[in-house]
């Protein structure tokens, strides 16, 4: 819910160059991380640091917010019989205090077939402790 929230928001408040810092790093790169990450299915550096990541997928109900460990092996499940063949970041923006968005775009191919489907991939971040953590990863087609 609260992504859905800040996705509505960020149109109407955030400005078009919207970053906050984090540890020297902006939310552009924290996405830049989240889409290699993505396309490596390398979801241990994904969910990193997190206390509990939500987790909404396509055809499930959408998650309490789940340890690391169990976002990681939920979120591995998800993608392990796809093959990525692009991850791009379409957005990535600061919006409000300590919380952050980004929106990439996923074309992938299921293991075994040839049909190019897309994706798109939304990340919820909040600013602790000067790092962005990982809060929500909403998948919708």
């Amino acid at each position: 819910m609260i992504l859905k929230t800040i996705l509505l928001t960020v149109l109407a408040v955030a400005p078009a160059g919207g970053e906050m810092m984090a540890q020297g790093n902006s939310i552009s790169e924290q996405a830049r991380v989240a889409s290699q990450a993505w396309q490596a299915h390398d979801i241990r550096l994904l969910v990193k640091g997190s206390n509990g990541v939500q987790v909404n997928l396509p055809g499930a109900e959408p998650s309490v917010a789940l340890a690391e460990a169990q976002a990681i092996a939920t979120l591995r499940t998800f993608v392990s019989r796809t093959e990525e063949l692009r991850v791009t970041v379409t957005a990535a923006r600061a919006v409000g205090a300590g919380h952050a968005y980004v929106e990439l775009g996923r074309s992938y191919r299921v293991r075994g077939t040839q049909e190019d489907l897309s994706q798109r991939v939304l990340l919820g971040y909040r600013l602790v402790n000067r790092r962005w953590v990982l809060t929500e990863v909403r998948v919708l087609e």
